[in-house]
């Protein structure tokens, strides 16, 4: 590794001696490339995790976003991270509900709820989780299966999955509670639901978890983000979440990464916070062209994904250490 570490301990405002037992706790770091061991130390210095899945990349990473369907690939992933000489008890894990398969769909073809094939899934992988936790001490929390209002493009109507006077809050709420009741032990994050690029909804599902005390023990998912166009909607949501829970910790779900930019500069999203994204397989020009001189607008290759990775991950690393 030809990286100068002490210059990027004091980069990101390490104390050298901090530093560099922040990379021995990660067991052998020298096999990281240097565009992952400086994102991860940038995560580690600001205290916001960034989550996703390098799938079909053979790159190393330690905060992994998986969901119910793909959990299988965790297994693999960490058996990578181990043959890297990787601590794996530094891996985090969130276990997302995999609304977006389950819901987004043609209203026609929505299913009035979750059906007993999806909750056998949940369990199973929940279970899966948990025996990974008990080899390995890895971390993870599972987001509660919720019900998004933002599907309205491929619903082909608004508000799908209201049913009457009970809004996809309501439902989202209901089943919070239901899942915490079953299973006390797992570390839940909370879906906060809301309306369509209404930014003030999120605080109807707040107010609750905040009343009952909930946001104490589990972090809360801002679950109406992932398909926000504008950056100021994003922006103003993650505001009004602040300013109404200061002690809370929150995950940002699919959020832009310019919006996630725009707040962490302006401190709504502190230590204790994260947010994912799985945009970097698209190229930020629109078109990548790889090695060979092959045009694509996504990545598809092996090479391709673990570059535009790569790429994303110095984005993401300027994010969090923005003055």
């Amino acid at each position: 590794m030809t990286l100068s570490l002490r210059r990027v301990a004091q980069e990101l405002g390490f104390s050298w001696s901090t530093f560099k037992q922040w990379l021995e706790g990660l067991g052998n770091y020298r096999a990281l490339h240097e565009d992952i061991l400086i994102a991860l130390a940038a995560t580690r210095r600001a205290g916001i995790a960034f989550y996703t899945f390098p799938i079909n990349a053979d790159v190393p990473w330690l905060y992994l976003l998986t969901n119910v369907y793909e959990v299988d690939n965790v297994v693999e992933h960490v058996e990578h991270l181990k043959s890297f000489g990787i601590n794996a008890s530094k891996i985090s894990i969130i276990l997302d509900s995999g609304v977006e398969r389950y819901w987004k769909k043609s209203c026609r073809d929505v299913a009035f709820d979750y059906d007993d094939d999806y909750w056998n899934r949940f369990w199973n992988a929940v279970d899966l989780l948990k025996s990974l936790r008990s080899e390995y001490w890895l971390f993870f929390e599972v987001v509660i299966p919720d019900y998004p209002n933002d599907y309205t493009k491929h619903w082909g109507k608004q508000h799908c999955l209201w049913v009457d006077s009970c809004t996809n809050i309501d439902r989202t709420l209901e089943n919070a509670f239901y899942i915490i009741e079953h299973d006390k032990k797992v570390l839940w994050l909370l879906p906060a639901q809301g309306y369509e690029d209404v930014p003030e909804s999120i605080l109807l599902p707040l107010e609750v978890y905040v009343s009952h005390g909930l946001h104490k023990k589990y972090r809360i998912g801002l679950a109406n983000l992932c398909t926000a166009k504008s950056d100021s909607i994003i922006v103003n949501t993650l505001k009004l979440s602040r300013e109404f829970c200061r002690e809370c910790s929150f995950h940002v779900f699919g959020a832009k990464l310019t919006a996630v930019a725009k707040a962490v500069k302006m401190h709504y999203l502190k230590p204790g916070d994260s947010f994912d994204a799985f945009s970097w397989t698209f190229a930020r020009s629109g078109v990548y062209v790889n090695r060979r001189g092959w045009q694509r607008y996504s990545a598809e290759a092996r090479e391709e994904r673990e570059f535009l990775f790569k790429q994303y991950l110095k984005r993401v690393a300027k994010t969090l250490t923005q003055r």
